[in-house]
């Protein structure tokens, strides 16, 4: 059975986060396996209490995971810069798998997940190692630091988000008004994806933050049983 390895931070409603990946994997028919890099106390309205898990616990989680022939990597929320540079070191001892980073720095509430120097550390150290990025607008607009709205400034935004080292990256548009646009952006192409990827996931969740989320998964699946994130894109569905 195929291993996918989930990265990142508990729910304890399992609205979403770690808890919440584990499910929708098991249900994709994957093998769901994962490395704790936080542990949250959160319901729908607002996020209570977060801390990391230390580098060194994270560190063991990696290592314990080479028994169970990982597929791809789908990295979620992270709560800290120490705990983001120690996933970026964890992953680097698997450089051949497949890594999808949903740059999560909000619960669905409004609520912060990541402070400043966590999305540093995001920008900065995590997504060289990622095949694909997968941020919303609020997102994107939070590592560039302008606000992006409409299809030419997503276009904009995917292309500048590329320099921080991801193979590809995959601007969500999930909350523009109107048809949700998401542009996809490698070293080759810049793609406008209408009505596709996303309003598919929307097709699972109404709530726009689980549907990102569900959509960086999917992608992760596919990547783990094709060799690449960009051949997932490429079939067009998840």
């Amino acid at each position: 059975m195929t291993v996918v390895a989930t990265v990142g931070t508990t729910h304890p409603l399992a609205f979403a986060g770690l808890t919440f990946a584990m499910l929708a994997l098991e249900a994709d028919a994957v093998r769901p396996v994962c490395v704790i890099a936080g542990v949250t106390a959160q319901d729908a309205d607002r996020v209570r209490a977060s801390i990391a898990v230390d580098a060194a616990t994270i560190h063991a989680q990696f290592d314990a995971l080479r028994a169970a022939g990982v597929g791809a990597f789908h990295v979620g929320a992270l709560v800290s810069a120490d705990a983001v540079r120690a996933v970026a070191a964890g992953l680097a001892s698997y450089p051949n798998v497949p890594v999808v980073v949903d740059p999560v720095l909000a619960a669905s509430g409004g609520d912060a997940l990541a402070d400043d120097a966590t999305r540093v550390a995001l920008r900065d150290t995590l997504f060289a190692r990622a095949s694909l990025i997968t941020p919303n607008l609020d997102e994107a607009s939070g590592f560039l630091g302008r606000r992006i709205a409409g299809a030419d400034a997503m276009r904009a935004a995917a292309t500048a988000l590329l320099a921080f080292g991801s193979s590809a990256v995959l601007v969500k548009g999930g909350h523009l008004s109107g048809d949700a646009i998401d542009v996809l952006a490698d070293d080759a192409t810049r793609i406008a994806l209408r009505d596709t990827l996303f309003a598919r996931a929307t097709l699972i969740t109404p709530n726009l933050e689980e549907a990102g989320a569900f959509l960086g998964r999917r992608i992760a699946d596919v990547a783990s049983m094709h060799g690449a994130a960009s051949e997932m894109l490429a079939f067009g569905a998840p």
